[in-house]
């Protein structure tokens, strides 16, 4: 089972009407998970929709949905944030994909590459 699948059940178990939902399951990275949404988006009325991920790459996600014009509130998926070894690699590794996307953005920017920001926007 997908996790927009798994997700969708635990909003649905919850009272969350089945209307509300937007479920993306084709996408293969985060950037693509958003163009597909944003491409399906029917509402333009610039109403954010929430953002629902792990809290991991919740920063990340929130930085490209903004970069592509998704209106949206950022929601962590996980109740809370436990520190363990392991939890803290994965933060560290959510902050240096943060940082290159932003130092990547900035450079398609200053270089103005049509290409590469065709890829980030």
């Amino acid at each position: 089972m997908s996790e927009a699948a798994t997700g969708s059940q635990y909003l649905l178990a919850r009272g969350v009407p089945e209307s509300a939902l937007v479920r993306e399951e084709r996408s293969r990275h985060t950037l693509e998970n958003l163009r597909f949404y944003r491409s399906a988006l029917q509402r333009m009325d610039g109403r954010p929709d929430a953002l629902v991920t792990s809290r991991f790459p919740l920063a990340r996600s929130s930085l490209l949905a903004s970069g592509l014009g998704i209106p949206h509130i950022p929601c962590g998926a996980e109740d809370r944030w436990s520190a363990s070894p392991r939890e803290i690699l994965r933060l560290f590794a959510e902050a240096f994909f943060v940082h290159w996307y932003l130092v990547g953005r900035t450079y398609v920017r200053w270089t103005r590459n049509a290409r590469m920001l065709d890829q980030i926007r």
